[in-house]
């Protein structure tokens, strides 16, 4: 791995994505001044210092592994690490300063918690880490300061608990990406409730059942995956009915009922429900449905 780049100190772009690299990523030994690989000692590179005004570290694509070092975490000028598709361990550590705005450490082998903190990260926009094996309980204090994210994906960690986060309903005003496929959650996640518009939500492959909220049934939804259909042996009675905005929703259990404004269907897929003629009555009146499936 070429880590005579960071011997000049102007640097402030770092791209080495997508060359098949194959090692671990350097220690420091001393302030950020000496740092050695630590790949094989008889042969480490010498690096004397971690160029100050580094803003985007790029490694994303390769065959790194080990644990992601300390002096990651303390560049004070980054503002973008993409670390994606590795083959990192470890638990991701400590970030000392807030001027990230983009982080993705997605598709690796992390492990561990989600510190908190990246609850201080109040630049962060995007917040990948999908595909690891991070644990424990995901607390919504993470998010309170985070008001600028609008890109959240956290799917398949099934170890992962979002109990806390799933019920938070005044956090993450602006996220507009938010994928927790695989995420063992039982509800639509409450914060949905004041986001305004949603460009990408999959809720796919959970356990969410019971009736689908009214609130999210008004939302503009341009790429939903969740919901695709009932347990067969499932009666829904009156208008009771699952709703989906995209095709490939899949492994939950919703129904909605009552009074129910459809805003903006754009698929609406009805398998293995018994139903009355309430809800083809009022789906009739409609003009502009894109795509009406109904199969049982």
């Amino acid at each position: 791995f070429p880590w005579s780049l960071l011997n000049f100190e102007v640097l402030t772009y770092l791209d080495l994505s997508r060359n098949n690299f194959i090692g671990q990523l350097p220690e420091v030994m001393t302030n950020l001044t000496q740092i050695f690989s630590s790949n094989n000692s008889s042969n480490s590179q010498l690096v004397n210092k971690i160029p100050s005004n580094l803003e985007f570290l790029i490694l994303f694509g390769n065959l790194l592994n080990g644990t992601i070092p300390s002096w990651v975490y303390t560049i004070p000028s980054l503002r973008y690490l993409y670390l994606g598709h590795n083959q990192f361990t470890g638990h991701i550590g400590n970030f000392q300063h807030n001027s990230l705005v983009g982080l993705g450490l997605n598709n690796n082998n992390l492990s561990g918690p989600l510190p908190l903190s990246i609850s201080k990260l109040v630049s962060l926009r995007f917040l990948v880490v999908y595909f690891n094996n991070l644990s424990g309980n995901v607390e919504s204090k993470i998010f309170f300061k985070l008001k600028n994210l609008i890109d959240l994906e956290m799917s398949n960690n099934p170890l992962l608990s979002l109990s806390s986060f799933t019920f938070a309903t005044n956090i993450l005003p602006k996220i507009v990406s938010l994928q927790l496929s695989s995420s063992n959650i039982t509800e639509i996640p409450h914060l949905l409730q004041i986001v305004k518009y949603i460009d990408h939500l999959d809720l796919s492959n959970n356990q969410i059942k019971g009736n689908i909220p009214k609130w999210f049934l008004e939302k503009h939804l341009s790429n939903f995956k969740g919901t695709r259909q009932l347990d067969p042996t499932i009666t829904v009675i009156g208008l009771q009915l699952i709703f989906l905005l995209h095709p490939w929703h899949h492994w939950n259990e919703c129904v909605c009922s009552g009074d129910v404004i459809f805003a903006g269907i754009v698929i609406l897929d009805i398998i293995w429900v018994k139903f009355g003629h309430s809800l083809l009555s009022e789906l009739g009146k409609r003009g502009d449905d894109s795509f009406l499936p109904i199969s049982n």
